[in-house]
């Protein structure tokens, strides 16, 4: 969210919406659900201390993440089915 924040992407709000789609869905805990925000929000942080404008490798690091969260949703995907 943060990344596709500072390189004004069109879809930069839709991250963290899709985050806490993905909250509500899951319908965790109160405990469970206070962990994967604050993992959001650490991950958030952690990139706003290391990005101050999109740079080159703010933008790398964009793509890299983005092929690897598709790897991912296609291989639970292709294990689990529909």
């Amino acid at each position: 969210h943060f990344l596709r924040q500072i390189c004004t992407a069109d879809d930069a709000e839709d991250w963290r919406q899709s985050m806490a789609s993905f909250i509500d869905a899951a319908q965790p805990s109160p405990r469970r659900r206070a962990k994967f925000v604050a993992l959001f929000n650490r991950g958030y942080e952690g990139f706003s201390a290391l990005y101050t404008s999109c740079t080159p490798q703010a933008t790398q690091a964009t793509k890299r993440y983005l092929r690897e969260g598709r790897a991912l949703s296609e291989g639970i995907v292709n294990r689990y089915g529909n």
